[in-house]
C-alpha cells in the first residue's frame, strides 16, 4: 500500500529546500522498499514551518516542519 506524503511546491517552500526534501523522501522510500505517493501541494501559509511535510494516515494527516533533507 502506498502512503501519500505531501510536500509544498510554492515559492516560499521551494526557497527553503522543499525540492531537496521531496527528492530525499523518494530516495529513502525506494532504498527501504516502501511505496509512497508524493503529492506536491500548496503551502498552508506557515512560512516559519516550511518545508512542511504532511503524511496521510487513516485518522488524518500528520504534519512535520520545518523539515530538512538530512532529517
Amino acid at each position: 500500500m502506498s502512503i501519500r506524503v505531501f510536500v509544498p511546491r510554492d515559492t516560499t517552500a521551494l526557497s527553503l529546500g522543499a525540492d531537496m526534501v521531496a527528492s530525499r523522501l523518494i530516495r529513502e522510500a525506494t532504498a527501504r522498499g516502501q511505496s509512497i505517493t508524493l503529492v506536491r501541494n500548496g503551502s498552508r501559509g506557515l512560512a516559519w514551518l516550511e518545508p512542511l511535510v504532511e503524511v496521510e494516515t487513516p485518522i488524518g494527516r500528520f504534519a512535520y516542519g520545518p523539515v530538512t533533507p538530512g532529517m
